[in-house]
């Protein structure tokens, strides 16, 4: 009897070093592959991303943002890293996973200067595809008095500031703004791109 229970543990003893060298092997396995994985994609850095769909003109805090750590490898260079300030307002759209980059906020030279203001135009068939930031005119005709014989051209130098389905916000200077909005309330202003 004794020596079938010399030779059970035996047995015993050596499933329980096998068993243990196939864990330490695989734990030596997966840790070789998680290094690979690692050198392959890089560290990780934290980027903002968007949670919902936010338009141009709109602030930041509509996309909900959040910050998530992502690879290296497949980060943007011009990533928004950290929380941006709840009213800093979109220049692009952004859809939910978007990560935010500079291109898409409105940076703080771009805001509008003291004698500056922004003003929605609306547009039609004629108006060509604009983007944030390119330079336009306003052509403004007016026709106070019914009579074509005196009606008015006037220009106004402008930058797009954002673009929607059927309107575009430009930046018109102060002086301008009343001639602008006159004009916008007959329907007779034309954006040109420049």
């Amino acid at each position: 009897m004794r020596a079938w229970s010399t030779r059970h543990r035996f047995g015993r003893r050596t499933l329980a070093a096998a068993v243990l060298l196939s864990v330490l092997a695989g734990l030596g396995h997966a840790t070789r592959e998680a290094r690979s994985e690692k050198a392959r994609w890089g560290t990780t850095i934290d980027v903002v991303v968007a949670r919902a769909t936010a338009q141009p003109g709109s602030e930041v805090a509509a996309a909900r943002p959040y910050v998530v750590a992502r690879p290296r490898a497949v980060v943007v260079d011009d990533a928004v890293r950290a929380q941006p300030a709840p009213s800093t307002r979109l220049r692009l759209p952004v859809r939910p996973g978007d990560v935010l980059t500079a291109r898409h906020l409105v940076a703080a030279a771009d805001r509008l200067p003291p004698d500056d203001r922004a003003m929605a135009i609306p547009t039609g068939r004629s108006t060509p595809p604009l983007q944030v930031g390119d330079a336009v005119d306003l052509v403004l005709v007016s026709d106070p008095f019914g009579d074509e014989t005196t009606s008015s051209q006037a220009m106004v130098a402008s930058v797009v500031l954002a673009v929607d389905a059927d309107e575009v916000t430009v930046r018109v200077p102060v002086d301008r703004v009343v001639a602008v909005v006159r004009a916008a309330a007959h329907g007779e202003v034309a954006v040109v791109r420049r």
